[in-house]
């Protein structure tokens, strides 16, 4: 799979929501990252078929890639190394181009920033319906010692 630079237009129309991070901290190191996401489901994403901004990503070891965070996984994921900083869109939603698919697993990797210092309200982050990958838990906030969680 193939990262997909191509110019895209989508229909987006929704407000950023980064009520999850408490101060500006760790807003100019943001890390520049490409997620795999054919490691996302579809309960990761949100109406308009995005990913959204304070889910927790780790780094697939094979491919350098960053996915879901995975306690469980045993690929890189299992630990946490920030936050999606962005609401992320990838595939479908009428969008255009290569990589437009709506399935995941055939979906163009996508490039996203990702956030590794600040400080964090933890009972605002996303919670996602039918799993908890992506989810914050108690390993994780162990992992990200750069992060102050309130």
């Amino acid at each position: 799979m193939a990262f997909d630079i191509a110019v895209r237009e989508y229909d987006y129309s929704g407000n950023e929501d980064r009520t999850w991070l408490k101060t500006r901290k760790g807003f100019d190191t943001c890390r520049s990252v490409t997620l795999d996401v054919s490691t996302f489901l579809s309960a990761h994403l949100t109406a308009k078929g995005a990913i959204p901004s304070g889910t927790v990503l780790g780094k697939i070891t094979a491919s350098g890639k960053y996915g879901p965070y995975d306690n469980a996984a045993s690929d890189g994921r299992q630990t946490a190394a920030g936050f999606l900083f962005n609401t992320t869109v990838v595939g479908g939603n009428g969008s255009s181009g290569a990589g437009s698919s709506t399935d995941l697993s055939t979906a163009a990797d996508v490039g996203a920033p990702l956030l590794w210092e600040g400080v964090v309200e933890e009972s605002k982050l996303p919670a996602f319906t039918g799993t908890v990958l992506g989810e914050l838990d108690a390993n994780g906030k162990t992992d990200l010692t750069f992060v102050r969680f309130e």
